[in-house]
């Protein structure tokens, strides 16, 4: 059909789909932990990476990882407050 299709192989995973924003908005920089940390805080929820914040890679300053797509989304939702 000429569609082409993408698929990572998980079942969980949906096929590649075309989006369309009405509009968005973005930060300069990444989120660090250390904001991510106040935004924990504030609603009462466990700080991220906690088993590795003495890694070197887990510095207050530094982007925070490990976040599923629901905190991120949640996130910008309080942050947009």
């Amino acid at each position: 059909n000429g569609r082409e299709q993408l698929f990572s192989g998980d079942p969980e995973t949906l096929p590649v789909h075309k989006v369309t924003l009405d509009s968005y908005s973005m930060q300069r920089y990444e989120v660090s932990i250390k904001e991510f940390d106040i935004y924990t805080k504030a609603i009462g929820e466990d700080r991220i990476m906690e088993t590795f914040r003495e890694e070197p890679y887990a510095k207050p300053e530094y982007a925070a990882k490990c976040i599923t797509w629901y905190q991120a989304r949640n996130y910008c939702l309080w942050l947009g407050e």
